[in-house]
Order: C-alpha cells, then structure tokens, then sequence
C-alpha cells in the first residue's frame, strides 16, 4: 500500500499535476515533535541518548526502547502524538512515512479518497486534461471531517463496551501497564482485554507529584513510577456515558 502512495505520488504529483494526498504533513512536524517530547524527556533522552526532532529521531527511540517495559507504552504514545492525516491537493509530503510525496491510493479501495485517485489516474492515462481543483479540495474537506467523525465514532463504541465490561468485573482483580501519566495520576492498561482506566494520584499515597519534565511520579522518599510500570487494580466506578474508568490501586 505505501509503495503505491509513494509511486503514485512521485508520478502525478511529483509532475506537478493534482492529486490527491492521505497527508501526516512536514508543516505539522513541529507539533507532533513537541508531544512526542513530553514522554521522550529526560529518561528517555538521557537514557537512550535522543531527541525527537524529526520522523528518524522517532524511529531511533522506538529502535532504542525494544525490548524495554515500556516499549509498548512508548509506541502508543508515539502514534498519539503524530499528527492526524488529512487529504488535500496540497502536497506537504508524508510525516510519518518520511515520504516527499504521497497520494492516497489504496488496493483494493477502502475509503472515497481512494476511489477520487483512482478516477484522476484514469484521467490522466486518458489524457483528458487537469481536473477542477476547487471541486477537488471540497472533496478533500469533507472527506477528511467524515473519517474523523467516522474515527472518533468508533473508538467512542470501544470505550462504550470497554466501560459496560468492565462494571461487571467490579471485584476482579486486574494487571496491567501504566500508559500515561499526568498531573491528576496514571492512565492505566489492563493486560489481556487493553481496556484503559484511571487511577487518581490520591491512590498512590506517599505523596507522589507528577514530575513532567522527567515524566514520571515522584514522591519525597525519593520512589518512582515510570511509563510501563506494572501493577494491580480494582474497578472502583464508571461512568457509561461519559465512557470513563476509575480504578483502585490493590496493595
């Protein structure tokens, strides 16, 4: 699928003629840098001796945390802090497959975009002359809000089910991962079923604070929680609407 993006990509819009690009653009690499930084910090930088300035930065952390505990916590967090695609006949490149060019073009067809690429190639191998592109990028708008809808739909109904689940499993004891840390207390992913919940920093006791520059917890005996950390949890309640978790921390 990549190679064809790419091949598609260099032929027409390498050429200079529209096209239409699934983009994780190298205008929008700044951003998706700056949160890959917050979990790439000091215990990572320092640890593996790297910052995240750019895709290949990325890819060496990710190369540098295998086989780590955390490894599996950092990936996700990786792919979280990228930059969400977006289509339009404005060729930005590729960020997260570090490719100058890249056209949206899929076999077998999966979504509309793929289907409008299909139809320019067709154009151009019939020499029939440049499309309107005006009409092109509304496509591209409204295609791009419909997938997000569409995207956001569904993990909605995963957090739904994931929520209904686990409130009948109140008195079941769980182990899992910590995903994310924040100032309020830990993201936690439960192994087995990847369902993820929250654990307030009230549980942890000992008075731990959230340390964002290092990204970990931190208490004043001097003990810490890392990205990874394994531990066991109870459901304590939820909320079906809101589609939320709080777990307990089991001593």
């Amino acid at each position: 699928m990549d190679i064809f993006g790419t091949s598609i990509g260099d032929g027409i819009i390498g050429a200079g003629i529209s096209a239409i690009g699934g983009l994780l653009g190298n205008d929008q690499s700044a951003a998706s840098a700056q949160a890959a930084n917050e979990f790439s910090a000091q215990q990572y930088a320092t640890r593996y001796q790297t910052t995240v300035k750019d895709m290949q930065a990325i890819k060496e952390l990710l190369a540098r945390v295998a086989g780590e505990q955390e490894e599996s916590m950092v990936q996700i967090m990786a792919i979280r802090a990228m930059a969400k695609a977006e289509y339009s006949t404005n060729n930005i490149g590729h960020f997260g497959l570090a490719f100058s060019y890249y056209s949206h073009f899929t076999s077998p067809i999966r979504r509309y975009p793929d289907v409008l690429v299909h139809r320019l190639l067709d154009r151009y191998i019939q020499d029939q002359g440049l499309p309107n592109v005006a009409k092109l990028d509304l496509h591209c708008k409204h295609d791009s809000m419909m997938e997000k809808r569409a995207a956001d739909a569904e993990r909605a109904s995963i957090k739904y089910k994931q929520v209904e689940y686990l409130l009948m499993r109140k008195d079941q004891i769980f182990s899992g991962k910590i995903s994310g840390i924040t100032n309020g207390g830990l993201f936690v992913e439960l192994e087995g079923n990847k369902c993820e919940g929250f654990l307030p920093i009230e549980d942890l006791g000992f008075g731990f604070h959230f340390d964002k520059a290092a990204y970990i917890m931190v208490n004043q005996r001097g003990e810490e929680i890392h990205l990874g950390d394994e531990l066991e949890v109870k459901v304590k309640s939820g909320d079906m609407l809101e589609r939320q978790i709080i777990f307990s921390l089991v001593d």
